[in-house]
């Protein structure tokens, strides 16, 4: 299996506060919005889902941080994206399984 390619950590220097959704009026849904369109660029923010099924019970409880790493290990290792109208995913296979599994047993 080739080496898996890890993000720099100076991306994740950010915290901003949003209210959770009430109304699709919320600060929270229209970055979520946003971030959709942001999923397969390092413009990610870590609010929009991004994933499949096969990772899903390791992502649900994730922080903006996690997400946003895992994203960009994503892209850094070229997992395959699968992009629809309103934003995409990346489609899990075993390198994509790896980087999850090796980043939440640490």
């Amino acid at each position: 299996m080739k080496q898996i390619i890890k993000p720099k950590l100076e991306s994740f220097n950010y915290n901003i506060q949003v209210n959770f959704p009430s109304s699709k009026k919320t600060n929270w849904h229209k970055l979520n919005k946003l971030d959709k369109s942001f999923i397969g660029t390092s413009e990610y923010m870590g609010f929009a889902w991004f994933w499949d099924h096969e990772i899903k019970h390791y992502m649900r409880d994730s922080s903006t941080k996690q997400k946003k790493y895992i994203h960009d290990s994503f892209v850094l290792n070229k997992i395959p994206f699968i992009k629809y109208k309103n934003g995409g995913y990346f489609k899990t296979n075993e390198i994509a399984e790896k980087i999850v599994e090796d980043y939440f047993k640490n």
